[in-house]
C-alpha cells in the first residue's frame, strides 16, 4: 500500500511538470503568432501605402516549363496526354508555327531524399538529383536516369 501512495506522489508530480511545460510551450506560441501578426500588419500597410504597378504580360514562349508528373491531377506526363496539344492544361503554340526547332521537354522529377540502390537494376539517387523519367512502370514506379 505504502508503494502505491509513494508512487501516486511520482505520478502527480510527472503530470504536473508535464502540465507545466505544455503551459509554457503555448505561451511561447502565442508570442510567436503575436510577432507574426504585427509583421503581418506592418506589411499590409506597407503594401496599401504602395502605388500599384501596371502587370506586364510574359509570352508563354518565355516560360519553360517542367513536364514532370503532378501528383494534383491525372495527367502522368507519358503516353497520349504528354503528346495532346493540351500540355496538361497549358496552351503552347506547335513548333510548325514558331518556326524555329524548339526540344520537347522531358517529364523529371526532383529527389527529395537519398536512395541506395538495393537490388540490380534500382537506380541509386542524392536529394536533389534532377531525374529524368524514361517510362511509367504502373501506378507507383517509374523508369528513370540520372545525368543522361
Amino acid at each position: 500500500m505504502f508503494n502505491l501512495l509513494d508512487n501516486d506522489v511520482e505520478q502527480i508530480s510527472q503530470l504536473q511538470a508535464f502540465v507545466e511545460a505544455i503551459t509554457n510551450y503555448h505561451k511561447q506560441s502565442a508570442s510567436i503568432l503575436e510577432r507574426l501578426c504585427e509583421t503581418l500588419d506592418y506589411k499590409r500597410e506597407d503594401a496599401v501605402s504602395r502605388p500599384k504597378s501596371d502587370h506586364v504580360v510574359k509570352r508563354v514562349t518565355s516560360f519553360r516549363r517542367s513536364a514532370s508528373p503532378s501528383p494534383f491531377n491525372d495527367d502522368d506526363g507519358f503516353g497520349d496526354a504528354a503528346s495532346s496539344s493540351s500540355g496538361g492544361g497549358y496552351n503552347f503554340p506547335s513548333t510548325a508555327s514558331l518556326g524555329e526547332s524548339v526540344n520537347k521537354p522531358k517529364p523529371c522529377c526532383k529527389a527529395m531524399y537519398d536512395f541506395e540502390p538495393e537490388n540490380e537494376g534500382e537506380l541509386g539517387f542524392s536529394e536533389g538529383d534532377i531525374i529524368d523519367l524514361i517510362q511509367k512502370v504502373d501506378d507507383n514506379w517509374f523508369e528513370g536516369s540520372i545525368r543522361g
